[in-house]
């Protein structure tokens, strides 16, 4: 089988991670990287063995050899650099938040059903091993009717307004950066017609949310209580209510166990498990798919949507 190729704009710290696991995903190649520095892009494609460096992201996008591109510079840039690589007829795996806003996210996913491309937001947690076990238990009844979820996710970072976490050019923001991970997970479950969704933002004097505590009632009856932070550190845990089981789930966002009315069961360790989402889109790709069956497009801009309209503002906003 011939394998994916794959190209990486933007070599920060997500990427650095990413790569921890990369080479797991077996019908997957990373060909090419790029970043505004060519000492950095070789020092990186040397390290991670890539057969190609560039010191631009349009070098890399006009590159005929790649497949798929990895959209993994800051929040802000994701709809200029999807367009860029859509254009240049490149699949776009990217990072989440997928987009500033709704907006953004409908225009990158609209051009690449206009081009027939591929494009999925990079949520790895969905695709993890024990998130995988929890849709097939939920899809096959084993857990009832889900009732009520809580989730949160925090760290306590020491306010910069230079940095990315509370820069609003940048996209800066708990609920940009770590919000999603408990609205998705939700959202996979319950769905994301949310009937009601109520929220109190705490902001940053730079104008992004430090704190983000969020409530949403869905058509079904059920019920959703999350928290997304960078001023404190939270559990980090999950835990599902549903009428024939409790399922609580340490570290939700990388799980590993799903403890289900007491009982554990236990998934492998993994570095970081990014890998599994690259598996999932190559063999969409593969199959002609222009969307994710795990993370649909429309889903993205539901998500999106929630949380332009809870969260903080950004510029041009």
């Amino acid at each position: 089988m011939e394998k994916l190729r794959v190209g990486v704009i933007g070599l920060g710290s997500i990427f650095s991670r990413v790569m921890t696991d990369f080479h797991n995903a077996r019908n997957c190649e990373l060909y090419a990287v790029a970043a505004r520095d060519i000492g950095r892009a070789r020092a990186a494609a040397a390290k991670y063995s890539a057969k190609r460096a560039f010191g631009s992201y349009e070098e890399l996008a006009e590159c005929p050899e790649v497949d798929m591109v990895y959209v993994a510079t800051p929040h802000s840039f994701h709809r200029s650099h999807a367009l860029m690589c859509l254009a240049h007829g490149k699949h776009v795996l990217c990072e989440k938040a997928f987009a500033m806003n709704g907006q953004e996210a409908r225009e990158m996913i609209g051009f690449a059903r206009e081009k027939g491309l591929f494009i999925m937001e990079a949520m790895w947690t969905r695709f993890m091993p024990a998130m995988e076990k929890l849709r097939q238990l939920y899809a096959e009844g084993e857990l009832g009717e889900i009732r009520h979820i809580t989730a949160d996710f925090g760290y306590a970072a020491q306010y910069d307004p230079k940095s990315r976490i509370f820069a609003p050019e940048l996209g800066g923001g708990a609920l940009m950066d770590v919000g999603i991970y408990p609205l998705s997970i939700c959202a996979m479950l319950l769905g994301t017609e949310a009937e009601a969704v109520q929220s109190q933002c705490v902001l940053a004097p730079s104008g992004v949310d430090v704190r983000t505590s969020m409530q949403l009632r869905y058509a079904s009856g059920a019920t959703s209580q999350l928290m997304a932070a960078t001023d404190v550190n939270g559990t980090s845990r999950m835990t599902i209510y549903a009428t024939r089981a409790m399922v609580e789930i340490p570290d939700f966002w990388h799980a590993t166990r799903l403890i289900i009315n007491g009982n554990e069961m236990k998934f492998p360790d993994e570095n970081e498990g990014h890998h599994h989402q690259f598996v999932h889109a190559a063999k969409m790709i593969a199959a002609g798919r222009t969307d994710s069956d795990v993370m649909p497009a429309e889903e993205t801009i539901r998500l999106m949507d929630i949380m332009t309209a809870h969260g903080a503002r950004y510029p041009g906003e």
